[in-house]
C-alpha cells in the first residue's frame, strides 16, 4: 500500500491476488510500461478489467524513456485506438511528468471515494476532492427530488446531506470518533438547518405542480445540497472558527449564487434527458430571509 492507493503488478501477483486488489478498488488505474509497448497481456487484462465496470483511467508510464518530445502523447493516442479507450494519460513516475497536472485529478473526477481518500493523504488536492464529493452529493439530491410522490424523498436527502457534511469533515482530518469533531459537525449542521426546513416545504410543495414541479423540487433540493457543501467546505478550509451567523449568511449567498448562475444545468445535463420544465430556482420568501431562515 501506498497512501491512498494499492498496488498491484500484474501479472506478477497472483491471479486471485490480482481480481481481490480490484474488486476492492474505488477506481482502478491501469499502467502500461511504455518502453515495452502494448503487450497481449495488457490487452487481456484490460477486457478483465471491463468486465468490473469500475471506473477506470488508462495510464502509460515510462514515458520518459521515449525519443522526442512528443512521443509520450503519440505513444498514448496509440494505446487509446489500439484498446478502443478514451484519454490515455502519459505520465512518467521517475520524473513526475503528467502525475499531479493529470492523473491525481482524473482519478478524484472519477470516484468521490478516492476523493475522499486523496484528499485525506495530500492537502494540495483537497478542495478539488471536497468539490467532487459535493458535485456528487447534489446529483444524489437532485435525483431523490426528482420523485414526484410528496415526503418520499426527505429521508433521503436528510441522509445524503448529514453524510456529505461528515464526508468533508474526514476529508480535512476530523476524526468522527472524536467527540470535538462531531461537536462541530453538529453545529455546522444545526446553523444551516433553519434555511434547510423551508426549502423542504418550497420542494414538497412544488410536487404539486402538474407540469415541470418535480423538476423545480429536485432544483431545491439540489441547490440546498451544493449550498451545504460549500459552506462546510469554508467551515472546515478555514480551520472551524466561521461563526454560526456568518455560516447562515454563507449558505444563503451560495444558494443564490447556485440561482443565478443558473448551476442546475450543469447538474441536469448529468443525470436528466429532454426533461421539460422550468430550471429557474425560486427566491426565498422576503419575511423567510429576514428571519434567517432561509
Amino acid at each position: 500500500d501506498f497512501g491512498p492507493f494499492t498496488l498491484v503488478d500484474t501479472p506478477g501477483h497472483l491471479p486471485s491476488v490480482m481480481e481481490s486488489g480490484m474488486d476492492q478498488a474505488s477506481v482502478i488505474v491501469f499502467l502500461i510500461d511504455a518502453s515495452s509497448g502494448l503487450q497481449a497481456e495488457d490487452r487481456e487484462l484490460y477486457e478483465t478489467i471491463k468486465k468490473l465496470k469500475k471506473p477506470t483511467i488508462i495510464t502509460v508510464n515510462k514515458v520518459d524513456t521515449l525519443k522526442g518530445g512528443e512521443a509520450g502523447d503519440q505513444f498514448a493516442t496509440e494505446v487509446a485506438v489500439l484498446l478502443s479507450a478514451v484519454g490515455v494519460i502519459p505520465i512518467s513516475g521517475k520524473t513526475g511528468a503528467n502525475v499531479a497536472e493529470e492523473l491525481i485529478p482524473a482519478i478524484i473526477e472519477a470516484s468521490p471515494e478516492a476523493a475522499l481518500a486523496i484528499g485525506r493523504e495530500l492537502p494540495t488536492f483537497r478542495r478539488q476532492a471536497a468539490q467532487k464529493i459535493i458535485r456528487n452529493a447534489t446529483l444524489l439530491t437532485l435525483t431523490a427530488g426528482l420523485e414526484p410522490i410528496p415526503f418520499i424523498d426527505i429521508p433521503i436527502i436528510l441522509g445524503v446531506q448529514a453524510r456529505l457534511v461528515l464526508k468533508l469533515a474526514a476529508l480535512y482530518g476530523e476524526s468522527m470518533d472524536d467527540s470535538d469533531a462531531r461537536k462541530h459537525a453538529r453545529e455546522l449542521i444545526a446553523a444551516m438547518v433553519g434555511g434547510l426546513g423551508m426549502r423542504y416545504v418550497a420542494e414538497q410543495v412544488a410536487k404539486l405542480v402538474p407540469f415541470g414541479g418535480d423538476f423545480v423540487a429536485g432544483a431545491i433540493a439540489a441547490a440546498s445540497t451544493w449550498s451545504m457543501g460549500e459552506v462546510s467546505l469554508e467551515y472546515y478550509q478555514g480551520g472551524k472558527q466561521i461563526k454560526p451567523g456568518r455560516i447562515r449568511q454563507l449558505y444563503l449567498d451560495f444558494y443564490h449564487r447556485f440561482r443565478h448562475e443558473n448551476k442546475i444545468e450543469e447538474f441536469r445535463r448529468e443525470i436528466v434527458k429532454d426533461t421539460p420544465g422550468p430550471t429557474v430556482l425560486p427566491e426565498p420568501h422576503e419575511k423567510v430571509l429576514e428571519e434567517g431562515m432561509a
